[in-house]
Formats: C-alpha cells, sequence, structure tokens
C-alpha cells in the first residue's frame, strides 16, 4: 500500500464513539465508495502511514478544510493504494469536539460538499 489507515472499526477494540458520530462515518464511507469504488470503514480516522510517493503528491495539495476523507479521493484518483489496519483509539481525554447539536448536521453537509467538490476537481 501507499498508503495505510488506521480504523477502529475493523476489530471494534478501544474506543468506538458514539451512535451518532459512527451513523456518521457510516454515510461517509457510503459516500466514498460511491465515488471511489473502494470501502474504508474509517474514512475520518487521522491515523494515516503514507510513502515518499504519496507525501510528494499531497504536498501539491492537501486538502485544508476536512483533509481525511478528501484524500482518499485523491489517492483513488492518482492510482494509489490504500487500505486499513486495525487500531485502538481512546476517548479524549479534555475538551470538547466542535460537532455537537445542530453542528452536527452542518458538518455534515459541509463535508459533503468538500467531498463532491475533490471529486469533481481536475
Amino acid at each position: 500500500w501507499d498508503v495505510a489507515i488506521g480504523s477502529r472499526f475493523i476489530t471494534k477494540e478501544g474506543f468506538q464513539s458514539s451512535l451518532a458520530r459512527r451513523s456518521g462515518i457510516k454515510y461517509f464511507t457510503w459516500l466514498l465508495k460511491l465515488i471511489t469504488g473502494k470501502t474504508v470503514t474509517d474514512p475520518t480516522s487521522g491515523m494515516r502511514l503514507m510513502n515518499r510517493k504519496t507525501m510528494q503528491l499531497l504536498y501539491e495539495y492537501y486538502p485544508d478544510e476536512y483533509p481525511e476523507p478528501e484524500a482518499l479521493i485523491i489517492y483513488n484518483r492518482n492510482g494509489l493504494k490504500f487500505g486499513e489496519v486495525p487500531v485502538q483509539m481512546t476517548e479524549r481525554q479534555g475538551g470538547q469536539s466542535s460537532i455537537q447539536g445542530f453542528g452536527t448536521i452542518y458538518y455534515m453537509f459541509k463535508v459533503t460538499i468538500a467531498i463532491i467538490f475533490t471529486f469533481l476537481r481536475k
């Protein structure tokens, strides 16, 4: 693989997040599979290991709003091989998520638009 993505959902060990957040992640899994033809169970995971070829590609353009799901489209478009490895995440130790209440719907909308525009970008 050119990119290994850490997924908390392969072995379902460690912190799994809330039902609402998992539902959103499943939606992004579905949307990205529709666009790329590939299933990534944890497309919002920031735990990624990549080779030099991938880093050089992302040096040219790395999405700044929602890089984790948008980058999957870039990997796919450029013929990079990617897959998932099981990881264990821990629950947030401090602070609050910025995605709460009505903000959840707004976040889902914004990420969906970002994914679509990344797909349409040449």
